[in-house]
Order: structure tokens, then C-alpha cells, then sequence
């Protein structure tokens, strides 16, 4: 969790340096004294960010940096806090208040006097945390880079402190190198195990010997090997010595009385003298044969790379350990994805480390299932399966499998590719060479690993092609030229069908596409967790890409109840258990992987409630559900992977209740209330925002809302191209970053019956509806951070608190109970709103005078309430850059954010005006609002539409009411705009009389440019004449 708390300490302190220099920049608001303390107050902002930027993980698990860092982050929360007050400040000076005061009074504090005392104070504090970072000398090596060996000591450290929380977990102290080597019916795949000293090499030989001659794992291995490596390294000795070893072991006696067999060692005599021959059967021996090799001494790569394309994964349980004297080496020959932990401890600065998988399956979490649970774990995936299998049925394409680690990618693949084969055609006799394999993506990526595994899991028609190819290789041939040569075009007939799973990234793609040359009737097939990765693989083409879903209800359940039945003397269930089980599910989103190790669990466990308790705990923990620690794993080193300004952002996502809708529109908007989506040099705000937005849905964080699972499990794979409009969390991903909640609260809610003696602060209020209302447990809640409250229950008057003195956002959409006098006291006791959402509330019919107040205000929501019109007031506020109003009967409703920016066909269409409210009118002098880029639906008058004209930045315009008189006025408007992309347009029943209701009236218009999608609702035969030169989709309604 250190990671996310530097990454979002990062962008608080970016955020609020954004905040100070444009506050700096209005200078006509700002005295001069509070500009100096500013410009200081900037500059210890920067160098603060700049020790950030170097701190890392490792350094934030001190307390001492940990609670400097927490500190940081409140004081630029806090900053900016206050900068935005002084922004929100009046600008007139109001000297005339001073004089009216009388002699015998004391002097009228002014509110910027008030404001450059807060700024004074702050400086003072910025001041003093900087002088903190320096006294205890927390971070302040940023000068220069760290040399390799402290850059080692400190991932040790980090290693270690890993090593101590696993043991503490599990409670126990150190590890038996022995357990960690498993039998090959626990783990069918080549294992590697790394073992490292950090203070050098003292004791790890014993340790390793000590396992390597355990009796139970010399029976386990039929051909055993130790190779210490020497300089200058020369890999046919290490051959020529481990394979001497083989073939002893193989010939030595098993049993007393036992003679030895002179033959097999006559014959090995005869292969260590010919190199050629050494090779050939070296590699013989071992892709026949389980071995455990032990490699002592690796220092390099190279070395490692070197010997292991002659140790072959069989699939027969082998075993390499890895002894080295480099952290770096230790970690990069286990993999991803390994755990560390202690072997033995020496002194306080020497211990031995071993680095190992504790799951099989394949680097991917989502692949760490057993082939043999494949049919299991296939329940509710018949339709899947059969669309997937009509994608393969081609060639020349490359067809891109994408979802959620643990969804059930790889099962379904290797179901549709077996079946696939199953029933292919023989074409035996015919002069064609067919060639089909599987391979993992191996991590660290690795192309010349990638390649060897590659040949070693190939099959042919005719076999002779695959064995050519293994003898090459045999031949010290190098891996990749042998698959070029295997999958590229020659002068046969061949075709191939390779599946490549768990491509991580798009440079992996490259490297392999480019290294390999596949040939012209070449179908690859890749699995990935990342929806971008799906696209970048299949050029685009939606038809090419299938996004494998979580399970519905009906099929979580059926595969659960499945995998509880299977296990022996199961426990019977009660109806307390099966309702606790149902619970359960819902938290699993829908991952089959999850459903059956928690199947497994509970079929011996009697403690349910515990586990529907703590559930994230227990499958994080548990040693149990084992099967899932990779999914935590991967997780893990996501978030210490992912960009500081994502952390806030996925964070936020626990505000919202599982399985609750959310709009695309209504989040992103949120995030830029919150600062979290900020104006770059390159986007603006609202771009950065959908960006993010993208990123998450990429690796299935949020999914389609309207085209997610329905209640039978069925969901369809291959995408439309329409940009998502609503949205879910996947319940498994918001039990996560639930539990990982800050220490500091991040996201804090009243449900149920709460106490009073809790005590409750954090940054984000959610009132969820089972809350039972009390006034008591609100009032005890520390307000003064509060920056967001999000209402899912009926409405309280109290729960608008003028205590909410930097509250940016007052979610209320679809709140009930709330009334026009509630707006009233919002807008008074809160009047730094950023965003406020009124959405759906059906009893307010007016928004009050004093919506003027909100200066700060950017995001105003009143769709589908009462409001017919917008106050005079809304043209002060000069900030707002997003309004939805309007309202529609509700089976005509237009889902919001549904335009598209290519030209793939998606209709959202709503009905023709009727006698219900369809656009608000606006007030004179909406030209001023000059930043607004969203605008609708509004209703059309002469004088409005030429305001509009004047609404440069508009990216999206809603106009109800357009007739015979105003027409010309809505196409004035459009004519040449530059940055409008969408359009939406209400005719009132007389354009029936007129041939093109939106057609220019002169030949000075010019068409939109950016327009990508036009909306016509009403009574219209004709689409405008200008519309063919545009690459848009058009949705017309009679």
C-alpha cells in the first residue's frame, strides 16, 4: 500500500501547486504581501514534489517518512483549500465598511485581511514541514541517483520486510526450502526457485544441499544435477557435468546388492567426448526425464538465458534452483509474480531469501487454473464458446481475448482451441503442413524464452515438421530463427494456429510480430488483461476482439453450487449458509476463479460469516484459497505500477455502491471537481478525465452497464464500438480497493444504525439509504476536509452544514424528498460547489436567485427534474462549463454522454415532442459564459440561439423548439463552429412545411467540422444537404 500512498500524496502536491500559481497569476485579486508569501509558498511546493519524485515504496514503510508524508499531504490540501477562498474572495475592496465604523469599536477585519493571516499561517507551516524533511534527514538524496548497490540494499530491505509480513501472516518464522519443492501432481509446470544471501553467499550452498539430498525428493526426481558456474563461463561444460550426473544417478545402484550398470555409463563416456552428440542427448534426456537441477553461482542474464533454453518445461514437474549472490537476478529468474521470504537468518544483516511461485499455472493470474477444473469452470460460457469457435473457423487474423484477470480467458480458449481441432478437417494426403501450439508469454518478457517454449509445445501435421524444428534447436540453433522459419511463408502450403496468452503489453506484441513473421494463413490467437493491448493486437477491429465477462447471477451461483457438491463430505447447508453463500457471490464479479476456490473453502469450512466478513482478508491470506493469491498479486503490481494520477481516481470509485449505475459523464466530471482531472499543455481537463476513464475500462475495472452480463450469464464478445455510456465497478475490484482503503479515510459512509462514539473524518461523505437518519451521528463528523458528500437516501435538511467550508461536490442525483427551499439553504451554507448534481430529483421546479453565489461552480446537473427555465443569476457564473437540463418522459429519456467519435453506428433516439418539457430557457446574457462546452437541452428563441454564437468552446449543444421562425438563427450558430462534435436538435410540429428545417439560408455556411454525430427529433423528411460532407451518423426520429 506504500505505493498508493506516495502516488496519491504526488497529486495532492501537484494539484495544489497548480492551484498557487494560478492564484498568483490574479494578481488584481491579491495584495502584494500575500503574493510573496505565495511565491514562497511555490517554491517549497516544488521541492517538496521533488523529494516525492524520489521517494520510493521501501523508504515510505518508515514511520518516521510515512507520517511526514501524511503531513505533506494535508498541508497541500489545506493550501489548497485556502487559495481557492481567496480566489472565491469578492475582488472590490469595500473600503468604505472601515469608515462607517465607530472610534469606540475595534477595526472590521476585512476578508482578504482575514484570508492573507490563513495564507501567513500556511507559509509558516510549509515552512516547517520542509525544515522536518531536512532535521530527520527523511529524504534527501534527490540529488543524484543511487549507486547499484545501495539500489540493491534497498530492495533487499524490502524483500525482507516482505518476507517478515508473509511469515507473520501465516504464523510462522522462517520456511523449509524443502516444502517449496513440490511433487509433480502439485505442479505439473518447470518450477524455478532463486535463493539469495543478502549479506553474500554464506550458508546458502548448505541450505540448498540440504534439500537437494533429502531422500523424499530424490525419489521425487529421477535425474538429478548441482552446477557451479565458472568464469569464463562455457555452457557445453555445464552441460558435459550435469548430464554426467544424470547418467550417473541413472546407473548407480537403487538398492543394496544392486550392481551398476556398466552400459549406461559406457555410453555416457562416448556422448561427453562428442560435442554434437552431448547436446542431442542432453536435450533428450531431459524432455524424457524429471530433473532437479541446481545452478550455483549465476551472475548474469546471459548466463541464465544461456542454460535455460536447454532446460525444457515437459510439463512434467521439473525443477531448477537458482543460487546467486544478485537481488536482481534472484527476482528476474523466479518471474513475476513471486513471493520471497526468509530460509534462515544469520545476523541481523545477513539472511537467506528464497524467491518462489506458490501457484501453478502460468504467469497470468487469470491462467492459474488446472486444464482439468476447464470444464468446470466453463458453466455459462456455451455462447461464448460457440462465437469464439466461429472467430477461429479463419485465417490471416490475429483474434485478441481480453478480460479480467480470473475471468476464465485461458479456459476458454484452450476449450475453443481443442474443439476447435477436434473438428478440423483432416486434410492427410493433401501437400499442406498445419502447425497449432500454445505458449505463456513468459515474465520478464524474454523473446528468446518466448520462442524456445514456443517449439517445445508446437504440434504438426505431418510430425516430421515439429521434429525437424526440436532438432534444430537441439543443434544450439538459435530459438528465434527456428520459429521464423517454422511460422513465416516458404514455398509449402502451411497453416497455423498458435495461441499466445498473457501478452502484457504492446511492446511485447511488436517484439514477437517483428521476430516472427507470420506467414499469410497464420490465426494467432492472444489473451491479455488489457482491453488496449486487444485493440493495438487485432488493428482495431472490434470483430476480431471477444471481452470474456464475469458470470451472471444464475451461472455464479450453478458453478458454485457445482464446485461445492464435487468436494467429498461436503458440509450440508442451512438456509442461513445459503444465504450467506449468495452474499458471497455477489462479491466475486462473476470471476469463476474466485467462485471456485471460495466453493472449495466453504464445502469444509463451518465459519461463513467470517469469511463474508473479512472477504477480501481471507482470500488474501487464507492458506486455504492459495489458488487466488496470484489474482492479489497482480493487483498488487498494478497499482505500484499505475501512473500517481490514476490512484485518486480508482480510489474514488468506492463511493459508489456495488452494482450501482454510474454515468460516464457524471464521473468525469466529479474527478474534475476534485482536481483530479486537471488542464494539461497537451488536453483539457475533460479529455484527461475520459482518458482515465478509458484506462480503467481497458482492464475491466468499470464495466458496460447496458451491455454487461444479463441475468442468465450470457454476455457478448465482441464490441461495438459506442462509447460507453453507463457503467458498473466490477464487485470483486471494489471489495479491493475497499479494503485498501487509506488510514486517513479516504471514503467514508453512514449506513445502517451507526454510533455515536465512532469517530468519522475523511474527504469524501457517502449517505447510503439504508442510513437510519441520525442527526446525533452526523453532527459528530469532522467536516472541516470534507470535499465531497454523495446522497443515495431520502434527503435531510441538516445534511447541508455551513461546517462544509471546502466542500467542491453535492452529489444528489436521484435523491428523494428534496425541495425547492432545500436548493435554497444548499446554495447559502454552501457556496464553494464545484458540481451539483440535482439529476432526476422530481419535486424541484426552480433553481433560486442565489445560484449566482456559486462562482466557483463548473458542473450543473437539473436533467429530468421540474425546472423549466435557468435564473438571470447563472451568467455570473463564469466557471461553468457543463450544463444538462431539459427534461423528457422517462421511456423516451436519452442516455447522457452516448456520442460517438468515430463514425460506428450507435442510435440513442428519443421521441417527438409532445406536451412535456423538453428545454429550459435561459437567460439573457448566457454569450458571457464563455468557458461552457456543454450546453443542453435548452429552449430555442431568436435572441438566445444568436447569444450562442458567441459560445466559441462548445463541444456538445441540446436545442429544443426549433420551428419556422428560428431556424435560420440555430444554423447561424452551427455554421463554421470549430470545436462543436455533437448535436442535438428538437423540431416543433410547423417544420413540417418546410423542406430543410436545417438548411442554411445563404451560401456563407460552412459545415462544422469536428461534428461526428447530429440528433433530429421531431417532424423532418430531409436531412440538411451539408451533411454528406461529414463523417458523422445520423439519428433521425419521426
Amino acid at each position: 500500500m506504500e505505493e498508493i500512498v506516495l502516488g496519491l500524496s504526488k497529486t495532492v502536491v501537484e494539484g495544489t501547486l497548480v492551484k498557487v500559481k494560478a492564484a498568483i497569476d490574479e494578481e488584481a485579486k491579491l495584495k502584494l504581501a500575500v503574493q510573496s508569501d505565495l511565491v514562497f509558498i511555490t517554491g517549497e511546493f516544488e521541492m517538496m514534489q521533488s523529494f516525492l519524485n524520489v521517494a520510493d515504496a521501501e523508504r515510505i514503510k518508515n514511520n518516521a517518512v510515512k507520517t511526514w508524508v501524511r503531513q505533506l499531504r494535508d498541508l497541500a490540501y489545506d493550501t489548497e483549500d485556502c487559495i481557492e477562498l481567496v480566489v472565491h474572495l469578492d475582488p472590490k475592496p469595500r473600503w468604505w465598511r472601515r469608515l462607517l465604523v465607530l472610534p469606540c469599536l475595534p477595526a472590521v477585519s476585512l476578508p482578504m485581511d482575514d484570508a492573507a493571516a490563513e495564507i501567513k499561517e500556511l507559509k509558516d507551516r510549509v515552512e516547517f514541514v520542509s525544515q522536518r524533511n531536512m532535521r530527520y534527514k527523511l529524504i534527501t538524496d534527490f540529488g543524484g541517483a543511487k549507486s547499484v548497490a545501495q539500489q540493491q540494499l534497498d530492495r533487499a530491505a524490502g524483500a525482507l520486510d516482505i518476507a517478515v509480513e508473509e511469515a507473520a501472516k501465516k504464523g510462522r518464522s522462517l520456511v523449509d526450502l524443502t516444502e517449496l519443492i513440490p511433487k509433480m501432481e502439485d505442479r505439473p509446470e518447470l518450477g524455478v526457485i532463486s535463493v539469495w544471501g543478502t549479506g553474500g553467499d554464506l550458508g546458502v550452498a548448505s541450505i540448498v544441499r540440504k534439500a537437494y539430498d533429502d531422500p523424499e525428493i530424490c525419489k521425487n526426481f529421477h535425474s538429478r544435477g548441482w552446477a557451479k558456474l565458472t568464469h569464463p563461463f562455457d555452457p557445453r561444460k555445464i552441460l558435459r557435468s550435469l548430464f554426467i550426473q544424470f547418467c550417473t544417478n541413472t546407473a548407480a545402484p537403487q538398492k543394496q546388492g544392486e550392481t551398476l550398470d556398466v552400459d549406461s555409463l559406457l555410453r555416457m563416456e562416448k556422448t561427453v567426448v562428442e560435442e554434437g552428440e552431448l547436446v542431442k542427448q542432453f536435450v533428450s534426456h531431459v524432455s524424457t526425464h524429471r530433473f532437479l537441477v541446481v545452478l550455483e553461482g549465476v551472475s548474469t542474464m546471459a548466463e541464465w538465458d544461456a542454460l535455460r533454453m536447454y532446460l525444457p518445461d515437459m510439463g512434467n514437474g521439473s525443477q531448477i534452483i537458482v543460487s546467486t549472490q544478485h537481488f536482481d537476478i534472484a527476482s528476474l529468474c523466479t518471474g513475476q509474480l513471486h513471493k520471497v521470504s526468509e530460509l534462515r537468518k544469520f545476523t541481523p544483516g545477513h539472511s537467506v531469501c528464497v524467491f518462489f511461485k506458490e501457484v501453478s499455472g502460468g504467469d497470468d493470474p487469470g491462467n492459474a487454473m488446472l486444464e482439468g477444473d476447464d470444464e468446470t469452470e466453463l458453466i455459462g460460457r456455451d455462447t461464448e464458446e460457440d462465437e469464439h469457435m466461429e472467430q477461429i473457423d479463419e485465417v490471416s487474423r490475429v483474434i485478441s481475448v481480453w478480460g479480467i484477470a480470473g475471468v476464465g480467458k485461458s479456459a476458454l480458449v484452450r476449450s475453443a482451441y481443442c474443439k476447435y481441432l477436434q473438428d478440423r478437417p483432416n486434410f492427410a494426403g493433401l501437400n499442406l503442413t498445419y502447425i497449432h501450439g500454445r505458449v505463456n508469454v513468459p515474465h520478464p518478457f524474454n523473446l528468446r524464452e518466448f520462442c524456445r517454449s514456443l517449439l517445445l509445445n508446437l504440434s504438426s501435421e505431418p510430425a516430421k515438421t515439429k521434429e525437424d524444428a526440436v532438432a534444430e534447436l537441439a543443434n544450439m540453433t538459435n530459438p528465434i530463427d527456428v520459429c521464423r522459419k517454422l511460422l513465416s511463408d516458404d514455398q509449402q502450403q502451411k497453416q497455423c494456429l498458435i495461441v499466445i496468452d498473457d501478452l502484457q503489453s504492446t511492446e511485447e506484441w511488436d517484439r514477437i510480430k517483428q521476430a516472427l513473421s507470420f506467414g499469410k494463413e497464420c490465426c494467432i490467437i492472444v489473451v491479455t488483461n488489457d482491453s488496449s493491448v486487444a485493440k493495438y493486437c487485432s488493428g482495431q477491429d472490434q470483430k476480431l476482439m471477444f471481452n470474456v465477462k464475469g458470470l451472471g447471477d444464475e451461472h455464479a451461483l450453478d458453478l458454485f453450487n457445482t464446485v461445492y457438491d464435487g468436494v467429498g463430505n461436503h458440509i450440508t447447508r442451512d438456509e442461513v449458509m445459503i444465504n450467506q453463500s449468495k452474499l458471497m457471490l455477489n462479491k466475486c464479479g462473476g470471476l469463476p476463479k474466485v467462485i471456485v476456490a471460495i466453493g472449495r473453502f466453504l464445502a469444509k469450512s463451518l465459519n461463513w460469516e467470517a469469511m463474508n466478513t473479512n472477504f477480501i482478508h481471507q482470500l488474501e491470506n487464507n492458506p486455504e484459497l492459495a489458488s487466488v493469491h496470484s489474482m492479489f498479486s497482480w493487483l498488487d503490481s498494478y497499482f505500484h505500477n499505475c501512473p500517481d494520477e490514476l490512484k485518486p481516481c480508482i480510489f474514488y470509485l468506492s463511493i459508489f455502491p456495488r452494482r450501482h449505475g454510474i454515468r460516464r459523464r457524471r464521473l468525469v466530471r466529479r474527478w474534475i471537481a476534485e482536481g483530479y482531472s486537471r488542464d494539461t499543455d497537451g488536453n483539457l481537463a475533460e479529455v484527461n478525465g475520459e482518458n482515465y476513464f478509458s484506462r480503467l475500462v481497458n482492464l475491466s475495472m468499470l464495466t458496460d452497464a447496458e451491455r454487461d452480463v444479463n441475468v442468465a450469464g450470457t454476455a457478448t464478445g465482441a464490441g461495438t464500438g459506442r462509447r460507453m455510456a453507463m457503467c458498473n465497478i466490477n464487485d470483486f475490484f471494489r471489495e479491493y480497493i475497499v479494503s485498501r482503503r487509506m488510514e486517513e479515510n479516504h471514503v467514508f459512509a453512514l449506513e445502517g444504525r451507526c454510533s455515536q462514539t465512532t469517530r468519522r473524518t475523511g474527504r469524501h461523505l457517502v449517505i447510503d439509504k439504508s442510513w437510519d437518519g441520525d442527526e446525533s451521528v452526523f453532527n459528530r463528523i469532522e467536516f472541516s476536509r470534507l470535499r465531497s458528500v454523495t446522497v443515495f437516501g431520502p434527503w435531510k435538511p441538516f445534511l447541508a452544514s455551513d461546517k462544509m467550508r471546502v466542500l467542491r461536490v453535492l452529489d444528489l442525483e436521484g435523491t428523494e424528498g428534496l425541495t425547492d427551499n432545500d436548493i435554497k439553504n444548499i446554495v447559502k451554507r454552501l457556496p464553494r460547489l464545484k458540481f451539483l448534481s440535482l439529476r432526476g430529483c422530481k419535486h424541484i421546479f426552480r433553481l433560486p436567485k442565489s445560484l449566482g453565489r456559486l462562482r466557483q461552480l463548473q458542473t450543473l446537473d437539473v436533467r429530468h427534474t421540474a425546472v423549466a427555465g435557468l435564473p438571470a443569476t447563472v451568467v455570473k457564473l463564469q466557471k461553468l462549463q457543463y450544463v444538462r437540463a431539459g427534461n423528457t418522459p422517462e421511456e423516451y429519456a436519452v442516455s447522457d454522454g452516448t456520442e460517438s467519435s468515430t463514425s460506428v453506428p450507435t442510435c440513442f433516439s428519443c421521441g417527438p415532442v409532445g406536451n412535456h418539457i423538453v428545454g429550459v430557457e435561459v437567460p439573457r446574457g448566457v454569450e458571457n459564459l464563455t468557458n461552457l462546452h456543454t450546453l443542453g437541452v435548452i429552449k430555442a428563441t431568436v435572441a438566445g440561439l444568436k447569444e450562442l454564437k458567441k459560445l466559441t468552446q462548445l463541444r456538445k449543444l441540446g436545442v429544443s423548439g426549433i420551428n419556422r421562425r428560428n431556424h435560420k438563427e440555430l444554423c447561424a450558430v452551427v455554421s463554421g463552429h470549430g470545436h462543436l462534435e455533437s448535436l442535438s436538435i428538437w423540431f416543433d410540429k410547423d417544420t413540417e412545411r418546410i423542406a430543410d428545417p436545417c438548411s442554411p439560408s445563404n451560401d456563407d455556411f460552412k459545415p462544422p467540422e469536428k461534428l461526428r454525430r447530429l440528433k433530429l427529433h421531431g417532424h423532418t423528411d430531409n436531412l440538411p444537404a451539408w451533411v454528406s460532407t461529414l463523417k458523422i451518423f445520423v439519428t433521425q426520429d419521426q
